[in-house]
């Protein structure tokens, strides 16, 4: 076609928009251009002429950005291939705008009509820069987008506007082991492919959710089991997706993601079951309720059946402030509890809510961190143990009671006893110091013997009722050990001489002089023990002995023996148990009452020991115990030699005592030894007068008797002025024990105690003992 000769065609070409371009094989240089064609790409029509554009000035290029080559050119391709192509994707460099452009090419070949053959190409182009590049910025979006998904470790999917899938999801592929068709599979009238990774009991649920939320346009989220292949395990997601949407508002599609949530869903439901387990433990408290307060003071929790108790229910605590709740009296208690549990530190507290006691721990609760977020308040109802306390305390208090009452009750026998008594025994000591008749003789020693018994028989009563009482204690003191057996093995060898047994100390030369223990108790214990053995030994001989044994804590061995009638193996043991012997018979051959062992086993362990015994019946008897003692260096107790030649002229007595019997008793005793005189009076009141009267060096006062007694009396006489008697000794002679004369006096009111019925030879050696320090100090105070 001889296209300079078409006038209409010509005008036709340079009026289009579009850019057109003739070319002619089979070089494909350029014939024609028109204007459209040379604005796109940037030379006049004279530049285009003759060039050809895969030229290296055009620095073209294909859709990829590579360089274009000669052959892959859109004319060339029609020209080769003797058909039209379509939309071929060329770049170029435009000299004029200094960049690359893009445009679209439809290469169509011209045949001439006699040869078929090719001899004209034109080509029509459109200038799709924008579009281009806007097509390759959202394709590397959605390579950055894909290399994101494949990188992340959640399940990621996309869908298109119907919900559908469309793309293929490799996350959730390897997460569920489906394969590409399973994924991507849908029908109508089934549910689509990835249903099926869901898990059964979830399945129809998310599907409906999902339609639902697609129906909307809506985001979306859930949380579903999908199947784990790795594991084999169904594990929790959760779900969310967003739809997208195309620049002008039209649905383009879904993204969504799949986080594996198993190990917070399990620790979920494990927390919520814990929690309702706890709620429901608490709620079920039998008596007591449980609260939880935040580091704010408020209630997050208050359960169990005590509330119901004091009439309140868990809606009167729960998210309100405990200052809303609690009294002003209950707060100033309560609130600085709180806050200590708030610093970590428990407390325990013990209160009243109207008629019910309630008993509260408070614990701190504290997280992951090791802060405390909130303290737990566990209150059990404490009444019915608070009663029985007071029952209890009610009853202690009768009980005491009736034992200070019985205690009473004791002393005041003792005294009643113990005074005709001493009236018995001092007369009979008197008459056999008179050079009585042959005949008056044995009736004199019997007498005594008897009142001797009857005074052992009255002591071991009233120790018994004070140990089993829990009233005996000990008092330590140093105790010059040989003195006191021997005064032990005199004061029962009138008892071994009737029985013509043989009474012999055996101490070993390394047992200390002095030593510290409760004088008194092992002095009864001794007597016990001795007096037992010379009752139930008959011409044979009872034997007293003491080693020393030295170790981590220094005792002394002491033991009893005797060569009597011996005690059955299988009786051992009943012989210490209270009112018990071995054998009625020996009650009926041999008196007592079974007091003296059992006593002494309490005494024993009083001083910290334990009674043992061997024997065989006929072989006689060896009781035995190791007693913890400590040595002294030095006693104040030291014996000291009393003899009838003493001189005690000059010393003033006074004596205290409102039985007139045992006044008579005392002064025969002191005017038989010394030739002495004593001042005398009948109660506390006389014995003030008197002493205010005369400096006495040394007063015997009873401490039971009428008007004022002795307790009242020597603590007024110790108060006189200038300390005149601070230091004089005054003797308290009791029908009381010992101890209880030392119980209720108080410290350094009695310089001793001698208790009624007294031992003459105990009476004469304590007033030459006192009499004798009174003198020294008085001497040496004088120089």
């Amino acid at each position: 076609m001889d296209i300079s000769s078409d006038e209409l065609f010509r005008k036709l070409f340079h009026t289009l928009t579009q850019g057109v371009i003739f070319q002619v094989p089979p070089d494909g240089r350029i014939v024609e251009v028109n204007a459209a064609a040379a604005s796109l790409l940037g030379r006049s029509r004279e530049e285009l002429l003759g060039q050809h554009l895969h030229d290296p000035v055009w620095q073209t290029t294909d859709a990829t950005g590579q360089p274009l080559r000669a052959e892959q050119a859109p004319c060339q391709r029609a020209l080769r291939r003797g058909t039209a192509v379509r939309d071929v994707v060329v770049g170029f460099y435009h000299p004029q705008q200094k960049e690359r452009r893009w445009l679209s090419v439809d290469a169509v070949p011209q045949f001439d009509p006699h040869s078929r053959t090719p001899n004209l190409v034109y080509a029509l182009f459109t200038d799709i820069t924008q579009r281009y590049q806007a097509e390759q910025a959202l394709r590397k979006s959605e390579l950055r987008f894909r290399a994101l998904v494949e990188a992340s470790a959640q399940t990621v999917w996309t869908t298109d506007a119907q919900g559908n899938v469309t793309e293929d999801s490799p996350s959730w592929r390897a997460f569920t082991g489906q394969s590409e068709a399973e994924w991507l599979a849908h029908r109508a009238d089934t549910l689509p492919g990835w249903t099926n990774a869901v898990h059964p009991d979830e399945q129809a649920a998310a599907w409906t959710h999902w339609q639902e939320a697609v129906k909307k346009q809506v985001p979306v989220e859930g949380r579903f089991r999908i199947f784990h292949a790795r594991s084999g395990a169904w594990r929790w997601t959760a779900m969310r997706a967003v739809p997208l949407h195309h620049p002008d508002g039209t649905m383009r599609g879904w993204v969504g993601m799949n986080t594996d949530i198993d190990e917070q869903q399990r620790a979920q439901e494990a927390l919520v079951q814990s929690t309702t387990r706890y709620r429901t433990l608490v709620a079920n408290l039998p008596c007591g309720a449980a609260f939880e307060v935040d580091t704010q003071l408020r209630y997050i929790l208050a359960e169990g059946a005590a509330l119901r108790t004091v009439g309140v229910e868990p809606s009167d605590f729960v998210g309100k402030h405990v200052s809303d709740v609690l009294s002003p009296m209950q707060l100033a208690t309560h609130e600085p509890l709180l806050r200590q549990a708030l610093r970590g530190q428990s407390f325990h507290h013990e209160h009243k809510v109207e008629d019910r006691y309630f008993a509260s721990l408070g614990t701190p609760l504290r997280n992951e961190l090791g802060n405390v977020y909130a303290v737990l308040v566990v209150s059990y109802d404490i009444t019915e143990r608070k009663q029985a306390e007071e029952t209890l305390r009610l009853a202690k208090q009768a009980a005491e009671q009736v034992a200070s009452a019985r205690e009473e009750f004791l002393a005041h026998m003792s005294h009643e006893i113990r005074t005709p008594l001493h009236a018995v025994v001092g007369l009979s000591e008197l008459l056999l110091q008179q050079s009585p008749r042959a005949d008056q003789l044995d009736n004199l020693q019997t007498l005594k013997f008897s009142a001797q018994n009857l005074r052992t028989l009255v002591d071991n009563i009233l120790d018994l009722s004070k140990l089993q009482a829990g009233k005996a204690s000990v008092e330590i003191d140093d105790v010059v050990l040989t003195d006191l057996l021997q005064s032990i093995q005199k004061a029962d060898q009138p008892q071994a001489e009737e029985q013509r047994n043989v009474l012999q100390l055996r101490i070993d030369d390394n047992v200390p002089p002095v030593i510290r223990t409760d004088q008194l108790k092992l002095s009864q214990v001794l007597n016990n023990l001795i007096s037992n053995a010379l009752k139930f030994t008959q011409q044979g001989t009872v034997t007293v002995a003491a080693r020393w044994h030295l170790g981590s804590q220094p005792r002394i061995d002491f033991s009893v023996s005797d060569t009597g009638i011996g005690i059955a193996k299988d009786k051992q043991h009943q012989i210490f148990e209270t009112f018990v012997q071995a054998d009625t018979s020996t009650v009926r051959k041999y008196g007592g009452t079974g007091l003296g062992l059992a006593i002494t086993k309490s005494l024993l362990e009083l001083l910290g020991s334990q009674i043992m015994v061997e024997s065989q019946p006929g072989q006689g008897a060896r009781f035995s115990f190791s007693l913890p003692v400590h040595n002294a260096e030095s006693t104040t107790n030291q014996a000291i030699s009393v003899s009838s030649s003493t001189d005690l002229r000059g010393i003033k007595l006074l004596l205290v005592e409102d039985i007139a019997v045992n006044r008579m008793i005392v002064a025969q005793f002191v005017g038989a030894w010394w030739q002495l005189t004593m001042d005398q009076a009948t109660n506390g009141r006389e014995a003030l007068e008197a002493a205010r009267q005369t400096q006495y060096d040394l007063i015997l006062m009873d401490i039971r008797m009428p008007v004022m007694d002795g307790y009242e009396a020597t603590q007024r006489i110790r108060e006189f002025p200038n300390g005149v008697y601070r230091r004089v000794p005054i003797l308290a002679l009791t029908a009381d024990t010992k101890e209880e004369a030392i119980r209720q006096s108080s410290e350094g009111v009695f310089t001793d105690v001698i208790t009624k019925p007294f031992d003459p030879e105990d009476l004469r050696r304590k007033i030459v003992q006192y009499a004798i320090d009174y003198q020294k100090h008085t001497t040496s105070a004088n120089d």
